[in-house]
């Protein structure tokens, strides 16, 4: 059927709306219809133009093809299209009215209502969906209002979303630039923190001439500063090798007893300054682990020092170590203290990167709140998870597994037969 375009502006003498209406639309806005009737196409522009208030650029056609090409040219808010076209329907209509980047909102007409139909329409987009015996100048009216708002209300929505994919994709490259300044921030320190370190050792062993006992004790602060300094930027640096894929573990079959031991040894002189004991147990004839020893000794290292910083003189830091209960093929480890212990409310947080519990003390100030975040993400790389128990004024108890290596598994197996 050959194109029909017909269009009528507002200059056209106006019509009183036959029913009571919503506030008049001031702005003028662009319709298209698209029907193989033209009965039915006049008999919209009738419809429209008794709406007499509105500013309509209407546009009518007989063939899908004329009224797409008329989209390309063409600003259109609103387009009101026939389910059946002849040898196309109204949903293929819509998918193509969607492939030329149509953003507004589409009224899909037919003959006679059919709820299937109605949800198919709605599925592939329509803004409404209207039998044409239901046509009327309010019913029109009501269905091209609410598709109005509609349509705007999905383009400021769509415009949102772009702006909040923006302002990811920006805070995402100062995220990576930040990182990228921390990494090279944290090697760049390295390298003159641990020369420093180094001269302050060979002074206080007394390798570049005698000392006083207060030189002494004053270069002892410098190195304990040193020593957490370096902490600081070894925990940066790791925290980078995880957001950015690097970091990993290298498991071997490790004796777990003389690793925890030189652990806990390390840590012997400042545990005798505080006054507070340190204990091992380990089970009998524990078997090998799997596990990345120099992680491990870190993730070991780390609860041992949070359990001297919270304890007072005259208390006790324990680590032990056996078979798991629980988990078969795992050893259970346990760092408990009794120490000031941790406030119910921040249990849940403390493996929460950069979360410190501040309690006023020095020991809370001190450190960034990456330890534990760290010391939980090596644990899960080793297939375990580490957990925390504690009550105010008794101490605090974390508990990690690690994986048997299976050699020394199989071998714990046979001679249990």
């Amino acid at each position: 059927m050959t194109a029909r375009p017909s269009t009528t502006a507002s200059s056209e003498a106006p019509h009183a709306p036959s029913e009571a209406s919503p506030a008049p639309r001031t702005e003028t806005f662009a319709l298209l219809a698209i029907d193989d009737n033209p009965s039915d196409l006049d008999i919209l522009k009738r419809l429209v133009r008794k709406i007499g208030e509105w500013k309509v650029d209407f546009s009518a056609y007989t063939e899908a093809k004329d009224g797409l090409a008329h989209l390309e040219r063409s600003h259109v808010d609103v387009v009101l299209v026939d389910y059946r076209l002849g040898a196309v329907n109204g949903i293929q209509v819509l998918d193509d009215l969607r492939k030329t980047g149509f953003e507004g909102a589409v009224i899909l007409l037919t003959g006679q209502g059919d709820e299937r139909l109605a949800a198919e329409a709605m599925r592939s987009g329509a803004a409404d969906y209207m039998p044409k015996s239901d046509l009327t100048t309010a019913s029109l009216r009501r269905a091209i209002d609410n598709a109005l708002d509609r349509s705007r209300l999905q383009l400021a929505l769509t415009e949102h979303r772009l702006r909040l994919e923006r302002m990811n994709e920006d805070l995402q490259q100062k995220n990576q630039e930040i990182r990228s300044f921390y990494h090279t921030l944290s090697h760049e320190l390295k390298t003159p923190l641990t020369a420093a370190r180094e001269f302050v050792s060979i002074l206080v062993d007394g390798l570049a001439g005698e000392l006083s006992p207060t030189q002494i004790e004053y270069l002892g602060y410098v190195k304990e500063g040193c020593d957490q300094m370096t902490t600081c930027l070894n925990d940066i640096l790791d925290i980078t090798r995880m957001e950015t894929g690097r970091f990993s573990v290298r498991p071997v079959p490790t004796a777990l007893p003389p690793l925890v031991h030189r652990t806990l040894m390390g840590f012997s002189g400042r545990a005798q300054a505080g006054a507070i004991e340190l204990e091992e147990e380990f089970a009998s004839n524990l078997p090998e682990v799997l596990v990345d020893p120099h992680r491990v000794t870190q993730v070991v290292a780390n609860l041992i020092d949070n359990a001297l910083k919270f304890t007072p003189p005259g208390g006790k830091v324990r680590i032990e170590a056996g078979a798991s209960a629980e988990v078969r093929g795992r050893l259970l480890v346990t760092v408990s203290d009794t120490g000031k212990g941790i406030e119910p409310e921040h249990v849940d947080h403390v493996f929460e990167r950069l979360y410190q519990v501040r309690d006023g003390s020095e020991q809370s100030r001190m450190g960034l709140g990456l330890g534990l975040f760290i010391c939980r993400e090596i644990v899960r790389l080793h297939g375990g998870e580490l957990s925390v128990a504690s009550e105010v004024g008794q101490g605090t108890t974390f508990r990690f597994t690690l994986p048997i290596a299976p050699a020394t598994e199989s071998k714990d197996n046979e001679g249990s037969h």
